[in-house]
Formats: C-alpha cells, sequence, structure tokens
C-alpha cells in the first residue's frame, strides 16, 4: 500500500508540476557552436555558416526510396524448422561465425 501511495504521489507531482514550471521564462543563453577540427582538404571543400531565417528562393522536391544495401545483407535459413523461443541478436548487430543467433524449439 505505500508503495501505491508513494506511485500516486509521484504522478500528481508530474501532473501538476510540470506544466506549471514549463510555462515559467526563463533567461536565455546565447547558443555557441560546438568548436571541432577539419581537416585542410575538407576545409577547402565545404562551407560553414551562421543559421539564420531566410526566404526559400529555390524548392526542390524529390522522391525516393530507403532500401538497405543487398551486397551486406545475409540470409539466414535455419536447418529445421520450429517456434523461435529467444533471439540472440537484433537487427544491425554484428556477428561472428559459429555465433548463436536464435534459439528454436
Amino acid at each position: 500500500m505505500h508503495q501505491y501511495k508513494s506511485a500516486c504521489l509521484y504522478i500528481f507531482v508530474l501532473v501538476f508540476h510540470l506544466p506549471i514550471s514549463s510555462c515559467t521564462r526563463s533567461e536565455t543563453k546565447p547558443v555557441t557552436a560546438p568548436q571541432f577540427c577539419i581537416e585542410e582538404e575538407l576545409s577547402s571543400k565545404i562551407k560553414i555558416d551562421t543559421v539564420s531565417v531566410q526566404q526559400i528562393e529555390k524548392e526542390l522536391i524529390l522522391s525516393g526510396k530507403i532500401t538497405a544495401n543487398e551486397d551486406k545483407i545475409v540470409k539466414v535459413y535455419p536447418l529445421v524448422g520450429g517456434k523461435v523461443e529467444d533471439l540472440k541478436v537484433e537487427l544491425g548487430d554484428y556477428v561472428s561465425k559459429g555465433q548463436v543467433l536464435a534459439e528454436i524449439r
């Protein structure tokens, strides 16, 4: 029961304090650009400018499709069928030869 009261109090504070605290104004500090190093070859090819509000002079609308690089995909087919009990890796994980990918019942 004590945990329930603590949880209710926590939710009450979040629900009623958050909107009030988010409406208060605070002095805005100027945003400074992070400092980073660029190689000489790259710096001659790019232009860095400060962000500003301007009218759009040109608008270019393109359509496209995002797909995976088929050269970097390996399809895995199990030797037997069954129900997957546990998945050991996720999409995008690096795996090595012999590593268990899933447990099949």
